[in-house]
């Protein structure tokens, strides 16, 4: 069987390629699940979104805070939805920098 995800298809954004999943906590045994505690992985990315294998030249790298490394900086993806330092690459307004293992 295969699962379309509309959020997977291939031409997406970039803006928020990681996908978080929840999954239930077992205190040693899958008969003893702890209520009201989750996990949150696996987590899942967008191929396409990812440093150095999706296009960087439709998707410019984000600006970070020493020598090209560590945390994007302010107005480059820092706080989710702040991407006010990127300018448009051929009046593409909506393409955002691929994600690094910092992210």
């Amino acid at each position: 069987m295969t699962c379309d995800v509309p959020k997977f298809r291939k031409g997406q954004d970039c803006q928020k390629p990681k996908y978080i999943g929840s999954t239930l906590v077992f205190e040693s045994s899958a008969e003893c699940v702890k209520e009201n505690e989750k996990w949150y992985h696996p987590d899942m990315m967008i191929g396409e979104c990812v440093d150095t294998i999706g296009n960087s030249t439709l998707h410019p790298p984000g600006e970070r805070e020493v020598n090209g490394n560590g945390k994007r900086r302010k107005g480059y993806g820092l706080q989710s939805g702040d991407y006010s330092g990127m300018s448009p690459i051929d009046n593409i307004s909506t393409k955002y920098p691929l994600w690094t293992p910092a992210d």
